[in-house]
């Protein structure tokens, strides 16, 4: 919700689990093979009931 979606279709990356010592492991590698892929339509997924019950000032997003 704060509109930064380019920044989550970005290859993702983490530490390589598979290291044997401190140096292997803590290589950045790729975490999945294909890019993810999100656009302006992602920004309006439903907000968690329990949230509108926690902040009233919220509003459910259209269509939900």
């Amino acid at each position: 919700r704060w509109k930064n979606i380019n920044d989550l279709n970005e290859q993702p990356k983490g530490w390589n689990i598979m290291g044997e010592n401190n140096d292997d492991f803590y290589q950045v590698i790729h975490v999945h093979p294909r890019k993810v892929s999100f656009s302006t339509k992602d920004y309006f997924f439903p907000i968690k009931e329990s949230n509108l019950y926690v902040n009233d000032r919220l509003i459910q997003n259209y269509g939900w």
